[in-house]
């Protein structure tokens, strides 16, 4: 028997939405941060949460809500449910290294909850950015079960479909994930489903499927309302994908199944919502997702480095950025964050850091643009080494420790490190950017004066993997370019081409969300030739420099202007700026002393020639990449994507040319019969692909919402059918009063009728009275007339 405990009642008298989680001691540290995404996107209601779990000392249940303490619409109850556990039967569960019992503690929630009638059920492991109030006023339309269906490919397992079918369970579109879920309490106690749920739960666990999961939908098949999608976008190894195209990539809830939890896998899909509330004490969390311990040191007496960090509307990753900079190993350091007029929720979040910790330091400007901003904080600086980072990335904790370390010990300028590019296109791949190996076979620190060093070259032309000694910058007095998108080129290849001594780490420490929609680099077409405005700077301030370094700076400069087409979002901003390259662009980077010719660009080389002999843009990428597909092996094709970040275009070329070889072959034998077939393979790979992509997403979304058109259909039906009763009584009604009227019709007739007749006689008994008034005064008179000749006869006898 399971004991209720009416002792437990509603902890606010308005706006009270009970949420019931489930916790043992791994995932309670993790707790605080995901009621911080409840309450922040539930601000006008009063959260009122219920964690279960068993034999959790009482005192690491208050430590781990220590700090939430201060939100005025949050109350938190621990509840323990050892004995329930027992007495429900859930003691015999098959418990296993991914699922423990602590998960089934859910199904317990309506019996021990007495006083409760619905309630919102959620995990530990997500992130909530939508109002739960929207939520919990779900209209359950009878049910006692509202969820979204799972994503996971594991539905569609020959086990799993058998196991299902097992238990009467085929439907499995409708297979609901039960992280999120609505529950009707008075309906669930009601009909005693945990005696039904239970034994399914244990069942389940010993053929080791999905437990409790399993139970609710197997025994409540026809007692659930399936919901919007976007109330539980569950990213995970194999289920993100469909989930994220069926809804457009929002998420009311983000739920992070499998193994990919946010603190664990910082660089995953939508991680940064978890991480957006983790504050300031996220920091030993995030050591902890990269296996480091809380141990701190320092460099040297002083400030060591400067970590300079423009901002701009970053509020959805601004918190994860500062919580991986104040998790450094290293101590002695300060994070200028220059604000350059955001104008969203950035500001905030910097005076809470800034006010938890001092190291922390906040200069406001208005909106002048990042170059502006990262000058301001270089005058601003105090540190040995500078740093630069962006409002959108992270780092790893050991990043400056490392970079400092290796500095100090090679007395380097300039400190060079790998990096890894999360591709926000791409459901955050991620791609490691590190240093060629080529470099290491130098002894020491490099410099773009050794023999053999182009520093033009694997080492990124971005500052945010490089840690720069602060004496060397104000020496070279270089500063930021204001170039947007690009207004760090010049900067940092001036300052590799300038420095005595780079050192190098093998080791890769930065995450660089590269295509974020909203970002400067994701809006580039805004300025899409400003990239050759930065190379042409930098050509003129090094035009006097040694021959080898600019035939260097020549090549680096060409294959970046092919590569930047490719960063344009649009076939028009491509088209527009190829013509620009071809009519001057190109031209204007040579060197009067430097013929092209002498310069091996290697598979650049053709489309050089290409485009300066006025060949149009088809035929010239055409022909570059036929070549990079003969001459590329695999490997060094894909070290190239990654390196120039052309992944996406060259993947999707590559599958193009294996797929019309033949025509390819027969369109090189005239260039009119070339120009069709790369038209036809545009066409066909490209404006193609792109509507089939938005067709499929926009059948998928269709097909969610036919669930719950479906679902509103029933719901329609019966509406309609009760409509119809209700007419068909008011109709026979209208008959029987039309009836009634009709016989009400003829009684007024024949009253009517009856009244004229009256009405004659009446006149007629008028007349005849008028008539008997005649005859009487006639009479009358008469009687008078013969009185007086009787009176006279009489008086005549006497």
């Amino acid at each position: 028997m399971i004991a209720a405990r009416d002792d437990i009642k509603p902890a606010f008298e308005n706006r009270n939405i009970p949420v019931v989680m489930v916790a043992d001691g791994n995932y309670l540290p993790f707790l605080e941060v995901t009621v911080r995404s409840i309450v922040a996107s539930t601000p006008n209601s009063n959260i009122d949460l219920l964690v279960l779990h068993a034999n959790i000392p009482q005192d690491r249940c208050d430590a781990a809500t220590k700090d939430l303490s201060g939100h005025k619409n949050l109350s938190i109850r621990f509840v323990d449910v050892s004995a329930a556990v027992n007495g429900s039967g859930l003691s015999e569960f098959g418990q296993n290294s991914y699922v423990t019992v602590s998960t089934c503690f859910k199904l317990l929630a309506p019996v021990i909850l007495c006083n409760f009638e619905k309630a919102i059920l959620l995990d530990i492991d997500i992130a909530v950015n939508h109002d739960l109030t929207e939520l919990f006023e779900t209209d359950l339309r009878g049910n006692i079960f509202a969820g979204v269906p799972d994503g996971a490919e594991f539905s569609k397992m020959p086990q799993f479909v058998a196991w299902a079918k097992q238990n009467g369970f085929e439907e499995l579109d409708r297979y609901i994930n039960a992280g999120v879920l609505v529950v009707n309490f008075d309906a669930y106690r009601k009909e005693q489903l945990i005696t039904t749920l239970v034994p399914v739960t244990i069942a389940a666990s010993k053929v080791k499927w999905y437990n409790e999961q399993d139970a609710i939908n197997f025994c409540c098949k026809d007692k659930i309302r399936i919901l919007d999608l976007r109330w539980n976008v569950q990213v995970g190894n194999h289920c993100i994908k469909s989930q994220l195209e069926a809804t457009g990539g929002e998420a009311y809830i983000t739920h992070f199944v499998t193994s990919r939890k946010p603190w664990r896998k910082p660089e995953h899909m939508m991680a940064h919502l978890w991480w957006l509330h983790a504050g300031i004490n996220g920091i030993k969390l995030w050591r902890a997702a990269f296996g480091l311990s809380c141990e701190e040191t320092e460099s040297g007496d002083g400030m060591a480095v400067s970590v300079i960090v423009p901002v701009y509307n970053a509020e959805a990753y601004l918190s994860m950025m500062l919580i991986s900079l104040l998790a450094q190993t290293l101590r002695n350091i300060e994070i200028i964050c220059v604000d350059d007029g955001s104008t969203d929720k950035s500001a905030a979040i910097l005076n809470e850091f800034s006010s938890n910790d001092p190291r922390v330091r906040v200069i406001t400007q208005k909106n002048s643009g990042g170059a502006i901003a990262r000058n301001r904080g270089i005058d601003e600086a105090r540190g040995r080494w500078l740093f630069f980072a962006d409002a959108d990335d992270f780092c790893r904790p050991d990043m400056l420790a490392d970079m400092v370390s290796c500095g100090e010990a090679q007395n380097a300028d300039v400190v060079v490190a790998g990096r890894i590019h999360i591709n926000c296109r791409n459901f955050n791949q991620c791609q490691e950017m590190g240093i060629p190996d080529s470099y290491f076979q130098v002894e020491g620190p490099i410099s773009a004066n050794k023999q053999g060093i182009n520093v033009f070259a694997g080492l990124g032309f971005a500052p945010w993997n490089k840690l720069y000694r602060s004496s060397f910058i104000q020496q070279c007095g270089i500063r930021f370019h204001q170039i947007p998108p690009t207004d760090d080129v010049f900067f940092v290849l001036m300052t590799l081409v300038d420095a005595e001594r780079i050192a190098l780490l093998g080791k890769s420490y930065y995450y660089y969300r590269a295509f974020l929609p909203n970002s400067q680099m994701g809006n580039s077409d805004k300025h899409p030739t400003n990239f050759l405005k930065a190379f042409l700077e930098i050509r003129d301030a090094i035009a006097g420099r040694e021959l080898e370094l600019r035939k260097q700076f020549f090549k680096a400069a060409i294959r970046s202007c092919f590569d930047n087409l490719f960063r344009r979002a649009t076939d028009k901003t491509i088209e527009r700026t190829f013509s620009i390259l071809q009519t001057n662009g190109l031209r204007a980077l040579e060197f009067p002393d430097i013929p092209p010719s002498t310069v091996n660009m290697g598979m650049y080389d053709d489309a050089y020639r290409l485009a300066l002999s006025g060949a149009s843009l088809l035929t010239t990428l055409f022909t570059h990449f036929s070549r990079r597909n003969e001459e590329l092996s695999f490997e060094a094709a894909r070290e190239t994507q990654i390196r120039t970040g052309m992944s996406m275009k060259i993947d999707e070329l590559r599958a193009a040319n294996e797929e019309k070889k033949l025509r390819i072959a027969e369109a090189d034998k005239t260039k009119k019969t070339l120009s069709a077939k790369v038209d036809e393979l545009r066409a066909a790979n490209e404006e193609k692909k792109l509507r089939i992509a938005e067709a499929d997403k926009i059948k998928k979304i269709l097909s969610a919402k036919v669930e719950e058109l479906r679902a509103a259909n029933e719901e329609k039906k019966l509406k309609i059918a009760e409509a119809d009763k209700i007419k068909k009584t008011l109709s026979a009604k209208v008959d029987e009063l039309r009836a009634a009227n009709e016989e009400k019709k003829l009684r007024i007739a024949e009253a009517d009728k009856t009244k004229k007749t009256l009405s004659a006689k009446v006149d007629e008994l008028r007349a005849a009275n008028e008539e008997k008034k005649l005859r009487i005064a006639v009479a009358k008179k008469e009687r008078e007339r013969l009185q007086k000749i009787l009176e006279s006869v009489q008086a005549a006898c006497v």
